[in-house]
């Protein structure tokens, strides 16, 4: 119990969600747009999704403790920031990458075995580098303004976009624009963090809301919303899906965060505890909602 307790505190498996569920939403809409299921590629992509995001999770735990910018004042749970805490030692640390990097190639190679897809086997291999290069290189993106697209690209949209192709087995242009309104969704998220992190980025990183400053910052979460919108006009959605899909912009992006969020001054201690859950919320229900919607429509066509 001991040992799972150290892998654990350095795997932040909530987080890892956010590649898992966008391959979720991906492999539905596929299913959707066909009407063919293959479930095993299906639960296969959402795996595997999940487990490249824990690569990025558990080199990230190394890059902040080996630059000392995480500290237990930072804990929002249990499961992050072991290294700093004490719970884990780095050498178990990186034999945790070791573990989800090799349970990822196995996850993918069975993919690329079953599809014959060598597209999804290039995107798989780019991912698994990204989330590598995304903090553990002397050029990780994490410490630059391009951290925020590389996530929303890697752990939204390449995720989404490969779930549906394994469904459809062909490239569509609907496909293609799912993946970006994911991407901006997962994109949103990472921003959110990055603002509400403004002070505590400043000793080792150079992000986007030091670039464009605080303010601009958070008004561009905004836009992203609002291209997110715009985008989803452009695919082949059913009519219950534009539904819902407002309700969750509606709701979750505009009474549970835009009113309260816009009023913010200047960051604050406790403000990516408050807003990051929010942030997640509109994540999470959006590509839940829209993926069992999906599998409802798929099913009744």
């Amino acid at each position: 119990m001991n040992t799972l307790k150290k892998y654990y505190s350095i795997l932040e498996l909530r987080t890892a969600l956010t590649a898992g569920l966008s391959a979720f939403s991906g492999g539905a809409f596929g299913f959707y747009l066909t009407g063919k299921m293959n479930i095993t590629l299906f639960l296969l992509m959402v795996a595997c999704a999940y487990v490249i995001n824990l690569i990025a999770n558990v080199a990230n735990e190394i890059h902040g403790y080996m630059v000392r910018e995480d500290s237990g004042l930072d804990d929002t749970h249990s499961g992050t920031n072991g290294l700093s805490r004490g719970v884990i030692s780095l050498k178990e640390s990186f034999f945790a990458l070791f573990l989800v990097v090799t349970l990822s190639g196995i996850l993918g190679l069975s993919i690329v075995y079953i599809s014959g897809s060598y597209l999804i086997l290039i995107l798989g291999l780019m991912s698994v580098a990204a989330a590598i290069l995304y903090s553990l290189t002397p050029f990780a993106f994490i410490k630059y303004p391009i951290n925020e697209a590389v996530s929303g690209i890697f752990c939204g949209g390449v995720s989404a976009f490969s779930g549906a192709l394994l469904q459809t087995g062909e490239v569509t242009l609907d496909i293609i624009l799912f993946a970006v309104i994911i991407s901006i969704a997962t994109n949103f998220l990472m921003a959110v963090n990055n603002t509400a992190d403004y002070h505590k980025d400043l000793e080792n990183r150079f992000t986007l809301p030091h670039l464009i400053g605080f303010r601009n910052s958070m008004k561009l979460n905004v836009f992203e919303m609002v291209i997110l919108v715009v985008v989803s006009f452009f695919i082949n959605f059913h009519i219950s899906t534009y539904i819902i899909l407002f309700g969750i912009v509606y709701y979750f992006g505009y009474v549970n965060w835009l009113k309260g969020y816009m009023k913010i001054k200047e960051p604050y201690f406790t403000m990516k505890g408050e807003w990051i859950t929010k942030a997640l919320a509109f994540h999470v229900s959006m590509n839940i909602l829209l993926g069992l919607n999906f599998l409802i429509l798929g099913l009744l066509n």
